[in-house]
């Protein structure tokens, strides 16, 4: 950046422009950047929470980001090291996943900004776009996630995916990054929960 950081001026600018511009400014370090930025999240009403880091208590934006109904995530978030506090719970979930009954003989599918936000291989969850909803049928299982104010995908998505198949809800409450339960969702009706935290 040539310009002075004091100097930046970005109200004038989209949504779509603002998320182009910091994915251009990657990794996101310096302190009076993180600032402007956080303010202009907050000017802006989006939703920036997957990029705090709470236990730091400022930004930490490291990977290029979506922009998803005024929500901001990190696009291909490094997976845990398979040591440290986080791994056993990121075990516990991959292991609800591939041994409960209810899903035994059928597909995971999700979006891949919820993909990104369960810290899972992919060897066991096909990533999907949004136009092959109308594809999924009675053997696919849906994966969605929420925090503690909204639920990705949105409700008119998620509609038209609870019309075709069952889901699976990931609640990270208010974790950056982490779980604190993961619920098996059919016809409106939790059917099987764990509590992750």
């Amino acid at each position: 950046m040539s310009q002075n950081i004091s100097e930046l001026n970005l109200t004038s600018i989209t949504n779509e422009k603002l998320v182009h511009f910091i994915n251009y400014q990657l990794p996101i370090t310096n302190k009076d950047l993180k600032e402007i930025l956080l303010k202009e999240f907050k000017n802006r009403n989006l939703e920036y929470r997957h990029l705090y880091n709470f236990q730091l208590n400022e930004l930490d934006i490291k990977n290029s980001l979506h922009l998803i109904d005024d929500c901001l995530f990190e696009k291909n978030i490094p997976k845990p090291p398979l040591v440290g506090n986080f791994y056993p719970i990121v075990r516990r979930l991959k292991n609800f996943l591939m041994t409960s009954e209810e899903l035994k003989g059928k597909r995971l599918k999700t979006f891949d900004y919820i993909f990104d936000q369960l810290f899972l291989a992919d060897d066991f969850i096909e990533i999907i776009s949004e136009d092959k909803i109308q594809e999924l049928n009675e053997n696919d299982v849906f994966i969605t996630f929420k925090n503690k104010f909204q639920q990705f995908p949105n409700q008119n998505v998620l509609k038209r995916i609870t019309l075709k198949s069952s889901i699976i809800v990931i609640d990270k409450d208010n974790y950056y990054k982490g779980y604190k339960r993961i619920s098996i969702h059919k016809d409106n009706s939790v059917i099987k929960e764990l509590i992750l935290a």
